[in-house]
């Protein structure tokens, strides 16, 4: 699966603030017995070519995350996230 996201920045306390850009990943249709999400090992995270942000340092290192989440109906999904 190949997404392409954005993110939408609040920048009203630049330069004195960092911004968060979070994905999150999860089936509703699917339970983890049926679909379950891994990250490539080698460039799960990709940032366009070329893009240059003068006054931002872009981290280098993406905190890829899993996680279970679990259901009050009993069903329970696996999720994904990028940090």
């Amino acid at each position: 699966m190949t997404l392409i996201l954005s993110c939408p920045m609040d920048l009203k306390n630049f330069p004195m603030d960092v911004q968060t850009c979070i994905m999150q990943l999860e089936s509703f249709g699917y339970t983890m017995n049926d679909l379950v999400f891994e990250w490539q090992e080698n460039g799960a995270v990709q940032v366009a070519d070329g893009l240059t942000l003068p006054q931002f340092l872009l981290k280098e290192d993406k905190d890829l995350c899993y996680c279970t989440k679990h259901y009050n109906t009993g069903g329970k999904t696996t999720q994904s996230f990028v940090n």
